[in-house]
């Protein structure tokens, strides 16, 4: 196996210089919404609901019993 002479030592390594420029905040903060939301109320339906015109009637031929029951 070959000896590579670019071993990582850490007595070897440069120490770490900072960062020259230093970090400058954005510009343009953020500024709110100038104009609040403002909810619109609910208005109610303009037709109310109507009954259905026509009544259920009764059915007209009442139920009959089963003739298993006639036949007793």
């Amino acid at each position: 196996m070959p000896y590579f002479a670019y071993r990582c030592y850490p007595d070897i390594v440069a120490p770490h210089t900072p960062n020259p420029k230093p970090h400058t905040p954005h510009p343009t903060p953020q500024t709110p919404n100038p104009t609040p939301h403002t909810p619109t109320p609910n208005t109610p339906h303009p037709t109310p609901h109507t009954q259905h015109p026509t009544p259920n009637t009764p059915h007209p031929t009442p139920h009959t019993p089963h003739l298993q029951q006639l036949a007793r």
